[in-house]
Order: structure tokens, then C-alpha cells, then sequence
């Protein structure tokens, strides 16, 4: 009796020691776990994260963001996304511009991806209908009221 009962507190002892090593491989993957999911969401933010400038062709040339003489185009080798406000594409659906008739000069396809909506006082929305087509060609959207 006393053989088994030494027997059975060595069984016991090296359970213990597995109970150990399991819990230590258990909290060794909860911690990639986390690792892996905070990279999979900064990841998400920066994939859905795209960048809006809005102004008047002043204001836009002023930035650098327009080249050329009377017939201003994008400057694309100067585009910095600090002169940008940065907006998340999942919720940014719709903006409320201080003009009638805005251009949008960045490009984005036109067909059926947004439309303008005219308020009546003298502004418009801009409505994105289908933002994956909508961001599909670039992440910068510059409009010239």
C-alpha cells in the first residue's frame, strides 16, 4: 500500500507539472492571439483609412495641390496627406459642401458611385452611393468648390 501510495503522489506531482506546462503553452497563445488581432485592427484602419481635401481653387493651389496656368490640374507629386483630413471610408458616406456646383478633381468613378444632392441654399451633399467603387481608383479625394 505504502508503494502505491508513493506511486500515485509521483502520478499526481507530474500531472501537476503538465497542468503547469499547459496553462504556460495556453497564456503563450493568448498573447499572439491578442498581438495577431491588434495588427489585423490597425491593419483594418489603415486599409479603410483615406483622405479628403475640400476648397476653392485658391485654397487648393495655396496647398500645392494644383499645378499648371489657367487650366489647373492635380499635383500629384506633391500630394501629402498632412494637407488632408484623413476620414474613415466605412463611415464616411455623405459631406455637406458650401457650394452649387463642386468638382470633384481627384479620379473617382462617376458612374453610380456617389452623386450630389442640391439642398436648395446654395450647398449640396455629396452622397457615396457604392464607397468600394468610389475609393477603388485612389484614396485622396479633392474637391474645388
Amino acid at each position: 500500500l505504502r508503494a502505491d501510495l508513493n506511486d500515485s503522489k509521483k502520478s499526481i506531482t507530474q500531472l501537476r507539472a503538465s497542468i503547469s506546462d499547459m496553462q504556460s503553452r495556453v497564456d503563450n497563445a493568448e498573447r499572439k492571439t491578442q498581438a495577431l488581432t491588434n495588427a489585423v485592427k490597425t491593419q483594418n484602419n489603415i486599409i479603410n483609412e483615406c483622405y479628403v481635401k475640400i476648397g476653392t481653387k485658391k485654397q487648393l493651389a495655396d496647398a500645392g495641390l494644383l499645378k499648371g496656368g489657367f487650366l489647373k490640374k492635380v499635383n500629384y507629386q506633391d500630394v501629402e496627406k498632412s494637407k488632408f483630413n484623413a476620414v474613415d471610408i466605412r463611415r464616411f458616406r455623405e459631406v455637406t459642401l458650401k457650394s452649387s456646383n463642386p468638382k470633384i478633381l481627384t479620379p473617382q468613378p462617376s458612374n453610380r458611385s456617389y452623386h450630389f444632392e442640391d439642398n436648395g441654399d446654395g450647398t449640396c451633399t455629396l452622397v457615396i452611393t457604392n464607397p468600394t467603387q468610389f475609393w477603388s481608383v485612389s484614396n485622396f479625394l479633392i474637391i474645388q468648390l
